[in-house]
């Protein structure tokens, strides 16, 4: 489990005065997803997925629909 700073906080994150301290703080997140070499990555904030998807191969799931797979809910109804 990686449980690291996105770097985002809302629209803080996105905004052009705050990339200089925002995307070091995802690059560490990356870094550290990477490093974990986990089958899934989830997370439960969109903002934060966006991210996670930006900074590692991988597409985010959120916890919900992790746990409905388990359950062998499919994801469309």
């Amino acid at each position: 489990m990686v449980q690291q700073c996105s770097g985002i906080d809302g629209m803080w994150g996105f905004r052009a005065e705050n990339e200089e301290i925002s995307i070091p703080i995802a690059k560490k997140l990356g870094e550290m997803i990477e490093k974990a070499d986990g089958d899934i990555v989830a997370g439960d904030c969109h903002l934060a997925n966006t991210a996670i998807a930006e900074q590692t191969d991988s597409v985010p799931s959120h916890p919900l629909q992790v746990l409905a797979r388990a359950y062998g809910i499919p994801e469309e109804l």
